[in-house]
């Protein structure tokens, strides 16, 4: 196992203008928001392979990004100035 790269992460792929309004949903209120071009060398897909993960430590994600990131809100007590 030494020297492995491991991903962890959610292998469920959100695109940012999804994560905006899941988090918008969450908190309950629109936050502003301004599109910009990717740079040329930005990837096209963001899902983590988490295959080597779950073969060699038996791990996988065991809550969904939505109940996720009500547990960071909560943990971190938002301000509502956001």
């Amino acid at each position: 196992m030494i020297g492995q790269v491991l991903n962890l992460g959610n292998p469920t792929e959100f695109t940012l203008a999804e994560t905006l309004a899941l988090f918008e949903d969450v908190i309950g209120r629109k936050l502003p928001s301004v599109q910009k071009p990717a740079p040329p060398e930005d990837p096209v897909r963001r899902c983590p392979d988490i295959r080597k993960a779950k073969e060699m430590l038996g791990w996988e994600p065991k809550i969904n990004f939505r109940h996720g990131l009500q547990l960071m809100l909560n943990t971190y007590k938002v301000s509502p100035t956001l």
